[in-house]
């Protein structure tokens, strides 16, 4: 994917505001990331939704990318400290390049719930996969891009497409829920 290393220690700030089909509530999101190693981060999330008290989520990430085979590889842990929770998660995406810029995607992920109290056992993950396709689209206009993913769960069915441009995201799947995220 090319670009520098980032720097130990340094990180990014990000914000965003973003509304779904479920909460129905604006919610503002503020996330500090910090480099611990050049393919290793932690993130420090801030959540803040009217009628509701503020949450935080710390999240641990490590990815490694599988040389000459288009594999990536992710392991994250996520502590939610208001609702004692702990969710872990193992992921694996193989990218099958069609054209310049489009691509086929197979995802597979293993998502474990459980307390702070206890390690992850087995029985706690559930297996997810998706096929899907994903398109860009440079200079869609003098100052945007543009990504198209559309895919299907390989478990249920459930078929979903996202629109994705330099600040805007809308997601909306089958099922009839949707979310929209705009990037301050």
């Amino acid at each position: 994917a090319g670009g520098a290393e980032p720097a130990l220690g340094r990180g990014e700030l990000y914000s965003a505001v973003a509304l779904d089909s479920e909460a129905k509530q604006l919610e503002f999101r503020c996330r500090q990331k910090f480099y611990l190693g050049d393919r290793t981060s932690a993130k420090v999330f801030g959540l803040f939704q009217s009628g509701r008290a503020p949450r935080a989520r710390f999240t641990l990430q490590h990815k490694v990318l599988l040389p000459d085979s288009d594999v990536k590889l992710s392991a994250r842990l996520r502590w939610d400290p208001s609702q004692h929770l702990v969710k872990s998660r193992l992921y694996c995406k193989k990218k099958i390049g069609v054209t310049d810029w489009a691509d086929v995607n197979l995802k597979l992920e293993g998502v474990g719930r459980h307390t702070e109290a206890r390690a992850p056992r087995l029985e706690d993950f559930e297996a997810r996969s998706r096929a899907e396709l994903s398109m860009k689209v440079l200079n869609f206009t003098d100052t945007q891009d543009l990504r198209v993913r559309a895919g299907v769960q390989l478990e249920d069915g459930l078929k979903y497409v996202e629109l994705r441009e330099n600040h805007l995201q809308l997601s909306y799947n089958s099922s009839g829920q949707w979310s929209m995220l705009y990037d301050i």
